[in-house]
């Protein structure tokens, strides 16, 4: 770049050094015997402080060599000396930027923000600073710029302090000066970020769900009207599509019926298969994949009847919905509540309502509400009115631990951005007020503003399948191989004798993802305490 050609407000940056080496009277020979010290200043040498010494003693009225010495010093770890240089640099030389620049950040490494504009001028400008100066060296501009950057960082003013990164880009972006204000930057806006973080993790408040229901638990396995059920318990995401189409050609009423029965059987066997899965090393996490087909056969059905035991599966508390669905209930469950209750928007609403319910059980929920509204569009002020009524009891109740679980408000404010439910911005905004929006999930007041009204956003519209596609779908996402004979093999009591890695469970992340990305079930990198699945895979 050409800096002669440069302006910039209102000055001219220049690579040329005639007029600094006129003002000092710096000649050819001493300027070379500058350009060869300074790499040796940097480094902090014994043999080099002794050098510079000298050379301030021979040279005293050349600033230069005081500079590097101050440098030297630094290097050397031997601030208090190089305190001592500069103090001396400004009191002989007062209209040496380098020396103010210097002080400036001496100021700023002490915590003294407050007395910077009086070293380098309270507009931080170097036309007001130098009113009689037109050109200023590059180096000067560039250090003078970074140096403004971090005073306006150390008092929090943001936009200034983005303001002088960018003229230094303008200028050189390629320069390790403006690299080193970059790497600032970023390093401010993380620590910023980390404490951000930190602070609304201590206003985090998720609800402990109620264990699941052991007075019920058997090992005894349910009679089924229609023997073609226990297909369900033979196979795992491989079911044969003919044996599906077999299925929903039984008589309706009976056939659900039975899917009721698989679903009972989940929450009253638990133990009995979570047992089987502690004495069998060959099942890991997974279990079987008997509720996933139920679950799946009932959505194809529209089952609106079954919904109240859709529900109370979803009462049975952490550990047993994690171990039967995991993944499925942020990335499948919401369908099958779509198709099953999309036209008991009051009996969802109620169980929204609910103390005590695992944090993804009710997000659940709100997903299918919302892709209801992008789906049939004439129902989405019914969806809206759903959001408000919600959000209005939250409100009324937030010193209900039992209730108020800030990641199921959080994502529900998401699902109505993807909305654009202007509509209920008030609601939202006194939630967020209160602490119980999570704007490290959603954004600050701001964004969540723009969102609700922007209707050109890209909305996160998720598709509606049929049986036979989402079963394609799953196969394609986990990649399951071929299943084996040996797999499916029964004791007579409904589970394989090997039970095999089946949907639902922590999967081992080397089988389903590249190295280099997280496994589902494991911790979010992002540091939130969350799994990966629930948090920034979501992107």
């Amino acid at each position: 770049m050409n800096y002669r050609e440069l302006k910039f407000s209102s000055i001219k940056i220049t690579t040329n050094t005639d007029r600094v080496n006129e003002h000092y009277n710096i000649t050819p020979k001493i300027s070379e015997i500058l350009a060869n010290l300074y790499q040796d200043a940097v480094k902090g040498k014994k043999s080099t402080i002794k050098r510079l010494q000298r050379y301030v003693k021979r040279y005293s009225s050349i600033p230069h060599f005081k500079n590097y010495l101050e440098v030297a010093y630094s290097a050397a770890g031997r601030e208090d000396k190089a305190k001592e240089v500069n103090e001396w640099t400004r009191r002989e030389h007062p209209e040496y930027l380098h020396a103010k620049i210097s002080y400036a950040n001496s100021l700023l490494d002490e915590g003294k923000p407050e007395r910077v504009p009086r070293v380098l001028g309270e507009q931080l400008d170097l036309k007001s600073l130098y009113p009689d100066r037109k050109e200023f060296h590059v180096d000067e501009v560039l250090k003078f710029f970074f140096t403004c950057m971090r005073y306006y960082l150390a008092v929090g003013d943001e936009e200034n302090a983005e303001k002088y990164l960018k003229f230094m880009k303008d200028i050189d972006p390629d320069e390790q000066m403006t690299k080193a204000a970059q790497n600032k930057w970023l390093q401010y806006k993380m620590e910023l970020a980390k404490d951000h973080w930190d602070e609304e993790q201590k206003r985090r408040r998720t609800v402990e769900s109620q264990s699941y229901d052991k007075e019920v638990q058997t090992s005894e396995p349910p009679a089924f009207t229609h023997e073609l059920i226990e297909e369900l318990y033979r196979n795992d995401i491989y079911i044969e599509d003919e044996i599906l189409r077999d299925l929903l050609s039984l008589s309706r009423h009976s056939l659900i019926s039975d899917l009721e029965r698989v679903i009972e059987d989940a929450i009253c066997r638990f133990e009995y298969f979570r047992e089987q899965h502690n004495e069998h090393e060959e099942w890991d996490y997974d279990g079987n994949s008997f509720l996933l087909h139920a679950l799946l056969l009932l959505g194809e059905l529209r089952a609106e009847t079954v919904l109240p035991q859709i529900l109370r599966l979803l009462r049975q508390g952490e550990e047993l919905l994690e171990f039967w669905l995991s993944d499925l209930l942020t990335e499948e469950l919401w369908q099958i509540v779509y198709k099953i209750g999309k036209n008991r928007l009051d009996d969802l609403s109620e169980f929204m309502k609910e103390r005590y319910i695992y944090t993804y059980g009710r997000t659940a929920i709100s997903s299918a509400v919302s892709q209801l509204a992008l789906h049939e569009p004439d129902r989405r002020a019914e969806v809206v009115a759903w959001y408000r009524e919600l959000f209005r009891y939250f409100n009324s109740h937030q010193q209900d631990d039992g209730l108020i679980d800030t990641d199921v408000i959080s994502m529900m404010v998401w699902d109505c951005m993807d909305i654009n439910a202007s509509e209920v911005e008030e609601e939202i905004q006194i939630l967020y007020d209160a602490g119980l929006v999570e704007s490290n999930m959603v954004g600050d007041k701001r964004e969540i503003s723009s969102s609700l009204c922007n209707t050109d956003h890209q909305r996160h519209v998720r598709e509606v399948m049929d049986i036979y596609e989402k079963y394609d779908t799953l196969r394609q996402l986990y990649n399951k191989p071929p299943k084996r004979e040996a797999d499916t093999a029964t004791n007579g009591n409904n589970e394989p004798y090997k039970f095999r890695e089946l949907i639902g469970g922590q999967q081992k992340s080397e089988q389903i993802y590249a190295k280099e990305e997280p496994g589902r079930n494991d911790p979010c990198p992002c540091r939130s305490g969350k799994k990966y699945k629930y948090c920034c895979i979501r992107s």
